[in-house]
């Protein structure tokens, strides 16, 4: 699993992004961009700098493609979860939508199965970023 994270936003009406996959757990790959936006915060506090300058040079990273075809969808998007969804409610909805693909939809149970995968490292962090 990749545990590097990027932080999507728009300032001044362009995109920009933030992010980190220097760790090997997504929580602390999250608490780098955390502690990036916060030293970057500072900065303008201080006057060093302003916040389209420490930015402006921040590359986008490229939408994940598959077959050419631009995926924007997330793994609560795949199981069908709201954002504040837990882990429970998540494992749920995995069961009920691979119960609805059969076990001849090995496309569908591939795309569930890392959907729930992804979803039990994001709501379960390891032990040691807590």
């Amino acid at each position: 699993m990749d545990a590097g994270v990027a932080v999507y936003f728009r300032l001044s009406n362009r995109n920009k992004t933030e992010y980190c996959d220097a760790w090997d757990a997504v929580c602390d790959n999250m608490l780098a961009i955390a502690k990036t936006i916060e030293a970057k915060r500072g900065m303008i506090r201080w006057r060093a700098s302003s916040l389209d300058q420490l930015i402006q040079d921040v590359p986008q990273i490229p939408a994940a493609t598959s077959g050419g075809m631009v995926v924007t969808e997330t793994w609560r998007d795949v199981l069908q979860v709201s954002e504040t969804a837990e882990i429970g409610v998540a494992e749920a909805s995995y069961r009920r939508l691979a119960k609805d693909a059969g076990p001849h939809n090995n496309d569908r149970l591939k795309e569930l199965n890392a959907a729930i995968g992804e979803a039990r490292s994001v709501l379960k962090p390891v032990a040691r970023c807590r």
